[in-house]
This record gives structure tokens, C-alpha cells and sequence, in this order.
């Protein structure tokens, strides 16, 4: 009775093992660092890969398109200003 036990029990733990480390978000592949004016940006793979923003990994789903905006509360003729300069990191992963 204790080997019908045992012969059950591994494939159990495989699969559950299994199930969890597919579960994991995996570490990003690589990562841009983009650097625009203010307002809206759009980053887009065109072919082979994901991205995600940096803060949000594992959290949310990664696309293949990935926007952002940010503003000022500086005068609209200022807005391309030296210094009126709007970062983000975005993670990427690579598709096969």
C-alpha cells in the first residue's frame, strides 16, 4: 500500500513543482532606458519581443506595445525646454 502511495505521489509533486516555477515571472532580458520630451511616448517591438514598465514586473501583463506621458506644469513654449526632459525604464523579454 505505501509503493501505490509512493508511484502516486511523485507525479503529483512533479507536476506541482512544475506548475510553480512556470508560475514565476521571469527576470527581463534586457532594458531601455528612454529619454523624451514631455507628453506622450510609445515604445513598440515590432517583431520578437515583449516589454514591460520596470516597476510593474510581475505585476500586469507585458505587450508588445508599451506607452507612457508625463506633463508640466511649466508653460506649454517651455515644454521642449532644456531640462523638460521625461525618463522611464521599460523591461523586455524576447519571444521565440
Amino acid at each position: 500500500m505505501r509503493n501505490v502511495i509512493r508511484i502516486l505521489a511523485v507525479p503529483v509533486l512533479l507536476a506541482s513543482g512544475w506548475m510553480a516555477g512556470r508560475a514565476e515571472t521571469s527576470a527581463p532580458e534586457f532594458t531601455l532606458a528612454v529619454d523624451a520630451p514631455m507628453g506622450a511616448t510609445s515604445v513598440v517591438c515590432v517583431k520578437g519581443c515583449i516589454l514591460q514598465a520596470a516597476p510593474d514586473l510581475g505585476v500586469g501583463k507585458a505587450s508588445s506595445e508599451f506607452g507612457y506621458a508625463c506633463q508640466s506644469n511649466a508653460p506649454a513654449a517651455s515644454m521642449n525646454a532644456p531640462g523638460q526632459r521625461c525618463r522611464a525604464e521599460i523591461n523586455g523579454w524576447l519571444t521565440r
